[in-house]
């Protein structure tokens, strides 16, 4: 079953590092999906990439009428080691057009008009305005 998030009401992250940044965006009730960026190269550091997608979602009779009930209940997904959404650092990473990432054989994410911008320098950090992206 589809779900949509277009515009999310509410985010969170982590700097854990300077190895990684994370994002958490809640999708729906009981979904949350996650993102977590690298460096290419983490010596250089001069470009980053999207290494993990990572899905909590819940399987209900509400969202999935058809649902067996050994099915029911919380359930979670990850892709690791993808390099994804790459580019340099202190720039964002846009794009119009439709990318699918399958997560494994049930759930598939498709991305559109995605814009996302790791590694923010310290001077940006407070500005809510995104460049023009690459």
């Amino acid at each position: 079953m589809p779900f949509r998030l277009s515009q999310p009401d509410d985010y969170d992250g982590s700097c854990g590092n300077d190895a990684f940044n994370s994002l958490v965006v809640p999708a729906a009730d009981n979904w949350t999906l996650t993102f977590n960026y690298t460096f290419v190269n983490p010596t250089d550091k001069s470009k980053y990439q999207l290494s993990l997608l990572r899905l909590d979602y819940s399987i209900d009779v509400n969202n999935f009428p058809g649902a067996d009930k050994s099915e029911l209940g919380p359930k979670s997904t990850s892709l690791s080691n993808l390099t994804l959404f790459s580019t340099n650092q202190a720039s964002s990473y846009k794009c119009f057009a439709k990318t699918t990432v399958e997560l494994d054989s049930r759930v598939s994410l498709e991305f559109s008009n995605y814009q996302g911008e790791p590694f923010i320098s310290k001077d940006k950090k407070d500005k809510t305005v995104f460049d023009t992206g690459k």
